[in-house]
C-alpha cells in the first residue's frame, strides 16, 4: 500500500511558510518542509526560493554556507538563478539580488554542476534561460561544465541556447512545433517529472493523460495558450545578439558541438540546429570548433538519414547552404 501522506505525489504544498523564521545560531540547520509531502532542505535554499532576501543574507552573514543541497539537488545557487528564469510561468521575480549575493562564494564542483533529482534542473542551463552573457559567464567561471546535461530530456546549455535563437527568429513555426510535437518516451517522461506524479508514474499513465487531454477542447486551449505565453516572455526578456554571445561562450568554453541530443529528434546536434537555423556565423564557429557537417540523424518524417547539407536544403537555410557549397 501507498503511504500517501508521506508520498511524493503532486505538488509540494507549504500553506504556512511565515510560520518559518530564520535560525541565524544555526545557519546551516536543515528544515522539513510541506503538507502534501516533507521535503527536506538547508533554510537557506528554502529563503531564497521564497524571494525573502533579507532571511537569505542574514543567514550568509552567519555563515551559511552555499556548498549545500536540498535532498533532491536544489542548490542555492540554483534557486537564485531561478529567480531569474525567464521561460518559467508564472513569472518568477526577476530579482538579480540573490544571484549577486551567492555568486560571490567559491562553489564546490559538485554543488555548482549538480542538477535537481526530478526536472533536472541544471545551474548552467538556468543561466542561459536568463539570457543574460554575463550571468553565463559567471557560473562557467565558478565551474560549471559547458557540457553539463540537464532538462527532463538530458540537454546541453548549446542545445538549449540554439532553441532560443530559433523561437525568437520565428516564434510562430516554434509554437507550431510544440503543438505537433509528436508522442515519445521523452515526451511522456517530461510529462511524468513535471506532473510530480499526479497522472501516474508509469509511462502508460502519462500516456493516457495525454491522449485523454488531445480529445478535451478545455485542456487544448491551455496547452495553446501556455505555448502563446512562454514564447511571448521569452521573446519580450531575450535578444537575439545575446544569445548568440551566450552561444559562442559555452563553445569557447568547450561545448560539444557535436553532441548528441533526444530531442528534437535522437541523434540531432548542436551543429544540426545551427543548420536548421540558418545561423551562419555560428555554424562557422562550430565547424572551426570541430563541428562535423557529415554526422547524421534519422529524421522521423522524411524517414531518412539526414546531415547538414540535408537539413540547410530541407529548411531554407540560405547563407548556411552558401557556407556548405565551399567545404
Amino acid at each position: 500500500l501507498i503511504d500517501t501522506p508521506h508520498s511524493r505525489i503532486g505538488p509540494l504544498i507549504c500553506t504556512n511558510p511565515e510560520a518559518i523564521k530564520p535560525d541565524t545560531e544555526r545557519p546551516n540547520k536543515i528544515i522539513s518542509v510541506g503538507d502534501t509531502w516533507q521535503k527536506k532542505l538547508p533554510q537557506l535554499v528554502w529563503f531564497i526560493d521564497l524571494d525573502n532576501f533579507s532571511a537569505a543574507q542574514e543567514l550568509i552573514a552567519a555563515g551559511a554556507t552555499v556548498n549545500c543541497a536540498s535532498d533532491v539537488g536544489d542548490t542555492p545557487l540554483l534557486m537564485a538563478l531561478e529567480a531569474m528564469n525567464v521561460t518559467e510561468l508564472p513569472p518568477r521575480s526577476m530579482d538579480e539580488r540573490f544571484f549577486e549575493l551567492v555568486s560571490s562564494f567559491e562553489h564546490d564542483s559538485e554543488i555548482i554542476n549538480m542538477h535537481t533529482q526530478k526536472k533536472r534542473l541544471l545551474p548552467i542551463i538556468s543561466a542561459v534561460q536568463t539570457g543574460r552573457l554575463d550571468i553565463v559567464e559567471k557560473v562557467l567561471l565558478l565551474g560549471a561544465d559547458s557540457n553539463g546535461r540537464g532538462e527532463t530530456d538530458e540537454q546541453t546549455p548549446l542545445n538549449v541556447c540554439l532553441k532560443y535563437i530559433g523561437m525568437l527568429k520565428n516564434p510562430q513555426r516554434y509554437i507550431e512545433v510544440q503543438k505537433q510535437m509528436p508522442i515519445t518516451p521523452e515526451v511522456l517522461d517530461a510529462i511524468r517529472r513535471h506532473s510530480a506524479g499526479a497522472a501516474g508514474h508509469t509511462l502508460k499513465a502519462q500516456l493516457g493523460l495525454l491522449q485523454h487531454n488531445m480529445k478535451d477542447e478545455i485542456a487544448v486551449k491551455l496547452k495553446e495558450l501556455y505555448f502563446k505565453l512562454v514564447t511571448e516572455r521569452i521573446c519580450q526578456h531575450m535578444r537575439l545578439d545575446e544569445l548568440r554571445l551566450i552561444a559562442r561562450r559555452l563553445i569557447e568554453a568547450g561545448a560539444d558541438v557535436n553532441a548528441e541530443h533526444r530531442s528534437p529528434q535522437s541523434g540531432h546536434t548542436p551543429l544540426m540546429l545551427a543548420a536548421e537555423h540558418d545561423e551562419r556565423k555560428l555554424f562557422e564557429i562550430m565547424l572551426i570548433n570541430g563541428g562535423d557537417p557529415k554526422k547524421k540523424f534519422r529524421d522521423r518524417a522524411f524517414n531518412q538519414d539526414l546531415d547538414c547539407w540535408s537539413i540547410a536544403k530541407i529548411f531554407g537555410a540560405r547563407d548556411v547552404q552558401f557556407l556548405l557549397q565551399d567545404i
